[in-house]
């Protein structure tokens, strides 16, 4: 027979906004709104960034890819992977919405029923 025999592998597409992530964007924005207090602040804010650049990236970053946090500085609609980090950071956007609001809810149905505040559910922070 002419030719090799070509069997599709079947792989697993596993979502990349995960709490994983969502934890790390959080800490990386919180880091950044911070930063221009201090050189520490600024280091933790880079880290952070580089941290969810690493995990986005499938463990590794790529230092000339744009990073979700640079899409609306950088705008090149024609690349392809501004475009995946730009959906990227929408679906982040808007899972940090969610859990703000899941938040809200809590903290309003402890008022309502008139017992304390309850602890906001908080995402483990990743082993690095």
């Amino acid at each position: 027979m002419p030719g090799t025999k070509r069997i599709p592998l079947q792989r697993q597409h596993t979502p990349q906004v995960t709490a994983q992530a969502v934890a790390l964007y959080q800490r990386a924005l919180k880091a950044q709104a911070k930063a221009h207090f201090s050189a520490e602040l600024e280091r933790a804010a880079h880290d952070a960034k580089a941290d969810l650049d690493r995990l986005l990236g499938g463990g590794v970053r790529r230092l000339w890819e744009v990073s979700v946090f640079d899409v609306y500085r950088f705008q090149d609609p024609g690349d392809p992977d501004w475009k995946r980090k730009l959906e990227l950071r929408r679906q982040l956007d808007a899972a940090v919405r969610e859990l703000r609001r899941r938040q809200r809810e809590v903290r309003r149905a402890a008022r309502a029923s008139g017992k304390a505040t309850p602890e906001p559910e908080r995402e483990p922070e990743p082993a690095v």
